[in-house]
C-alpha cells in the first residue's frame, strides 16, 4: 500500500516523416498491475518509459500488425528495496517508507518488514525516510540508483519513540500562548544533531511524540519573558513538566569605535555570567544577539536575569565586557586598523619579476592561533613584480598572507600587524614548480596500472 509514482510509457515511430509529422503516444501504467493497451501503426517504435518526468528506460521495437506486449521486469530496472527492523531485529510491518522530495512516493512494508519501490529515475537523488507510530523516524543517507537494477538500502532500525510534553506558564499560572519549545535529546552523552520545536497552543501544552530514548533538554524562546531550562533524565515512560517563564532584564545601549570611525556593521552577544551557588546558565536558552550598523547604533539585549551580563562582538576579536542588567549602557570597541603593504614577487632562479595573476589565502591568528581563512581573492602585480595588499584587521589579530602563482610553490607572509612605511617594499621570493613524471613497468616494459608512488 502507500504511494507511488504511476509511470508513463511514450512511444513515437523510430525515424521518418511519420516520427516528425506525429507527438509520441502516451499511456499512464495502470496502479491495479494490470495490462494497458496503446494503438499505434506497425513499424519500429521508440519506447521510454517515465517516472516522474525522468527517464526510466528507453528502448526500440519493431511493431507488427494485431498485438504486441511489452513486459518490465522491475528487477532490472532503477528502484529501491530494504527492510525495517526494531531494535531487537524483529520485522516491522506497517512502517511507511517516503521521499519527502517527491511527495508521490511512499509505500508501506508488509509482514516480513520489507518494502519495494520500483521504477524510479537513476537521474535523481533519492532520501528515504521510515515512519512508524511509536517509533522514531529514521532518514537514510541520500542515494543515487544504480540504473540497471534495484538497489538495496541500508536496513532501517526504529527504535521506540517516548512522549515528552508539558506546559508553558508564567509564575501565578497564567498559559503562555504561541511560546516556542525546543528539545535536544542526549545519549551516551552525545547530543543530537539539532533540537527540534514547536509552539505552545492556546493552553500554553506543548507535546514531543518522537523523542528517542537517553536525556531531554527542554528550552524556550520567547522574545520577552526570561526563558526557562529543564533537563529530563532518561526513561522509557511518556514525561511531563511545566516550564514557568519570569519577566526578565534588559540591556539597552550604543555601541562605538574607541577612534569613532565608521561602525559597519557588527553582531553584539549577550551572555549572563554564572553566579556562584547560583542557577547553571543554559546557553542556548539565555544568550541573545543584536545588529547594528552605520545607520543605528543603538541596540537591545535580553531578556536575561537580573545580574552580569558579558557583552562582546560576534566576531570573538573583542575581550567580552561585564555589565549589570538592567541597565542602559555605551559600548564602546576598539577601533580597527587599516593594513597597507607593498610586496615585490621575483623567480627565485632568475630573479626576474614575476607578472601574472595569482590567488590568495588570507589567514587571521589571535596569539598565534588560527582564527579565520579567506580564500578566492586575486593577485595582479604589475609590469615590476609589485603588488599592494589592504586590509582592515580587528585589534589584537595579526595577518598572513599566502599566494600562489601557476608553476609556482605558494609564498607566505607572516605577521601582517601594522601599515609598512611609505616606500617599503618587501621582496618575496617564489621558488619554480619541480615536476616529476614517474611510470612504474614490469621488467618486460609492460606498464603497471593502479601503482601508488610517495614521494618522502
Amino acid at each position: 500500500m502507500g504511494r507511488s509514482p504511476l509511470p508513463e510509457l511514450t512511444a513515437q515511430p523510430s525515424s521518418g516523416a511519420a516520427r516528425l509529422a506525429s507527438a509520441p503516444a502516451r499511456v499512464v501504467l495502470a496502479a491495479d498491475e494490470s495490462a494497458v493497451t496503446m494503438t499505434l501503426a506497425p513499424g519500429p517504435h521508440e519506447l521510454v518509459l517515465l517516472s516522474m518526468h525522468a527517464t526510466v528506460w528507453r528502448g526500440e521495437r519493431d511493431l507488427h500488425a494485431g498485438l504486441n506486449e511489452v513486459v518490465f521486469d522491475v528487477s532490472k530496472l532503477p528502484g529501491v528495496t530494504g527492510r525495517c527492523v526494531d531494535e531487537e531485529g524483529r520485522p516491522l510491518e506497517g512502517v511507511m517508507v517516503s521521499q519527502p522530495d517527491f511527495n508521490t512516493v511512499s509505500v508501506l512494508t508488509g509482514a516480513d518488514g520489507h518494502f519495494l519501490v520500483p521504477l524510479l529515475s537513476a537521474e535523481a537523488i533519492y532520501r528515504f525516510v521510515a515512519t512508524k507510530a511509536g517509533f522514531c523516524d529514521v532518514t537514510a543517507e541520500p542515494r543515487v540508483l544504480a540504473p540497471d537494477h534495484l538497489t538495496t538500502m541500508d536496513t532501517f532500525v526504529l527504535q521506540p519513540a517516548r512522549v515528552v510534553s508539558g506546559r508553558v506558564e508564567l509564575k501565578d499560572g497564567t498559559a503562555v500562548v504561541g511560546c516556542t519549545v525546543q528539545a535536544r535529546c542526549t545519549s551516551g552523552g552525545v547530543a543530537s544533531k539539532a533540537p527540534v520545536q514547536l509552539t505552545s497552543d492556546s493552553e500554553g501544552r506543548f507535546r514531543f511524540d518522537k523523542m528517542p530514548a537517553g536525556d531531554v533538554r527542554l528550552w524556550t524562546s520567547h522574545p520577552m519573558l526570561l526563558n526557562a531550562s529543564v533537563l529530563l533524565p532518561d526513561a522509557i515512560e511518556e514525561r511531563s513538566t511545566t516550564l514557568v517563564l519570569d519577566e526578565g532584564a534588559f540591556i539597552d545601549g550604543t555601541v562605538r569605535y574607541d577612534d569613532d570611525s565608521e561602525l559597519g556593521s557588527l553582531s553584539i552577544y549577550g551572555m549572563p555570567v554564572a553566579q556562584p551557588g547560583g542557577s547553571p546558565i543554559h546557553a542556548e536558552s539565555s544568550q541573545h544577539m543584536a545588529q547594528v550598523s552605520g545607520l543605528s547604533n543603538h541596540f537591545s539585549l535580553g531578556p536575561f536575569p537580573p545580574g552580569p551580563v558579558a557583552i562582546s562582538e560576534m566576531s570573538l576579536q573583542y575581550d567580552p565586557q561585564v555589565f549589570q542588567a538592567p541597565s542602559t549602557i555605551e559600548l564602546v570597541l576598539p577601533a580597527r586598523r587599516d593594513v597597507q603593504c607593498a610586496f615585490r614577487f621575483t623567480d627565485a632562479s632568475t630573479g626576474l619579476p614575476i607578472t601574472k595573476s595569482g590567488s590568495l589565502t588570507v589567514l587571521r591568528a589571535i596569539g598565534g592561533a588560527t582564527v579565520g581563512e579567506a580564500s578566492g581573492f586575486a593577485v595582479q602585480p604589475d609590469g615590476n613584480g609589485l603588488w599592494t595588499f589592504r586590509q582592515s584587521i580587528e585589534p589584537g589579530v595579526s595577518v598572513s598572507l599566502v599566494v600562489r602563482f601557476a608553476d609556482y610553490l605558494a609564498a607566505r607572509m607572516d605577521g601582517l600587524e601594522r601599515s609598512a612605511t611609505e616606500g617599503e617594499v618587501t621582496e618575496v621570493r617564489v621558488e619554480p614548480f619541480a615536476g616529476l613524471r614517474v611510470r612504474v613497468q614490469q621488467a618486460s616494459g609492460t606498464p603497471v596500472a593502479g601503482a601508488k608512488v610517495s614521494l618522502i
